[in-house]
């Protein structure tokens, strides 16, 4: 057992001695809760940066730990254990704390510091060694399967009773899209929708000698829930082992043989994989609506691991997915300024074959980018009618004289034009760049951000309202 292992199991023990203690009026300094699981809540979140959720079933006893993902601090080996561990609070062990489940540690993308420490350089050095493989990543949800009270019990990397439910995302800023979205989206509990998956694919259940001993990761793919890979079918695949007597990570290929599961497939042939360079080339080479990429595993314990009883594992993602993926995923706004960037390179009609959740949104966000082009374009008449009666009232010849006096006839109009238009500073500040520097619209619209656009007078219209306009 790893001393990160031990570790938490140690910290557990300690807490649950702590909170016993203050029960019993054994203890002056009492914890800030009367209730275990919330005594460990807070700690483990102030401490560690780490969450905890607890089984509908047993609220009182299983526990899943997972770090939060904006506060925590990787550099920490405790931290990235911390990715769905599942624990019985009253096991029937010694030490009355027993991890029931453990799936591989957190691991970074193979050009990230934390990898460039140790997991990228220990690759490349037995890369064109059997022991590393190179697998699909495969754009899905994790699911973490394990056996507890005569049951083999699914989870989620956050939940212990996998109780999310999938399928609805917010689309938009806009309340009401999303409220009609919300209305004609189908939701599914994720563990149920596991479960019928597993059944579909006539999957078995590990057998009496497993029970306890062995718990397994798998990664659930399914149209039900798009992310950016689009898949056609409900589809599980086993990718990792751990043995829970001594917690070393197994190679799942013999488990999945024997289960008749299907197991993430080694690539490294197929693409004469020679180096990590060549791994990342042909991931950025691909769809990135087809493959997010490829990990690289090292299955090997070595000596100076710092996660010793997990392989070496890296991910090499194409850019082109962590681009659309954090633009389309990570916030609604980072969304919609993906919107107006895929608007601006006319790529409407591919971005919509495949992300067709987002269709009500998107063409509000187009309508709104037109009326501002249309908007922006008038203003722009309107400073030149503005230029040309100044020409002809001082009988000036507009072609003869220097740039300094063009500039200034340019921002006589332009004012002109904020007091007839009431003009915002930013739709001035784009009627300089047009009559002083040659640009067009499309070209200044590409450098301002969203927020911006807002502060453009159209009609009052903002670009996160749902107010009905024109088509």
């Amino acid at each position: 057992m790893s001393e990160h292992v031990q570790s938490l199991i140690d910290e557990l023990v300690k807490l649950k001695t702590q909170f016993s203690e203050h029960r019993h009026g054994e203890s002056e300094t009492p914890p800030s809760r009367t209730n275990l699981i919330l005594f460990l809540s807070e700690y483990f979140k102030s401490t560690h940066a780490v969450n905890i959720s607890t089984h509908k079933e047993y609220p009182n006893r299983l526990i899943c730990l997972h770090y939060n993902q904006t506060r925590a601090n990787f550099e920490n080996a405790f931290t990235r254990l911390c990715r769905g561990v599942i624990v019985d609070l009253e096991s029937q062990d010694d030490c009355g704390v027993k991890i029931v489940h453990m799936p591989f540690s957190k691991f970074f993308n193979f050009n990230e510091d934390l990898s460039l420490k140790y997991e990228t350089p220990l690759i490349e050095k037995h890369f064109t060694e059997s022991s590393v493989k190179v697998y699909e990543k495969l754009d899905g949800s994790i699911v973490n399967f394990y056996y507890f009270d005569s049951q083999w019990r699914v989870a989620s990397s956050s939940t212990p009773d996998g109780c999310a439910r999938l399928g609805f995302y917010s689309v938009s800023s806009d309340k009401e899209i999303n409220d009609r979205h919300r209305e004609k989206t189908q939701t599914f509990e994720f563990s149920q929708l596991v479960w019928d998956t597993f059944q579909n694919l006539n999957y078995s259940l590990p057998s009496e000698i497993y029970q306890g001993k062995y718990s397994f990761t798998f990664e659930l793919t399914t149209p039900k829930h798009p992310l950016v890979v689009q898949h056609e079918t409900d589809d599980l695949v086993l990718h990792g082992v751990r043995d829970l007597q001594t917690f070393t990570e197994l190679d799942p290929e013999p488990f999945a043989k024997e289960f008749n599961w299907k197991v993430a497939s080694c690539v490294k042939l197929r693409y004469v994989f020679k180096s990590l360079e060549d791994v990342e080339r042909v991931a950025n080479e691909r769809d990135p609506y087809k493959h997010e990429g490829f990990v690289v595993c090292y299955q090997s314990y070595d000596s100076d691991s710092r996660d010793a009883l997990d392989f070496v594992r890296v991910k090499v993602k194409s850019k082109e997915y962590v681009k659309i993926s954090l633009s389309m995923f990570d916030s609604v706004e980072k969304r919609e300024n993906s919107f107006i960037d895929i608007i601006r390179k006319n790529e409407s009609s591919e971005f919509l074959s495949y992300f067709p959740q987002f269709k009500e949104a998107f063409e509000l966000l187009k309508c709104h980018y037109l009326k501002i082009v249309k908007h922006l374009n008038d203003v722009q008449e309107t400073v030149k009618t503005n230029i040309n009666e100044m020409i002809s009232t001082e009988s000036i010849n507009y072609d003869t004289i220097d740039e300094s006096k063009k500039r200034s006839i340019h921002s006589q109009a332009i004012s002109r034009a904020k007091q007839s238009q009431k003009l915002t500073k930013t739709e001035c500040d784009i009627m300089f760049s047009i009559f002083n520097n040659g640009d067009t619209i499309q070209d200044i619209l590409k450098t301002i951000p969203l927020k911006r656009y807002k502060s453009l007078n159209v009609h009052h219209a903002s670009l996160s309202t749902s107010s009905q306009v024109d088509e």
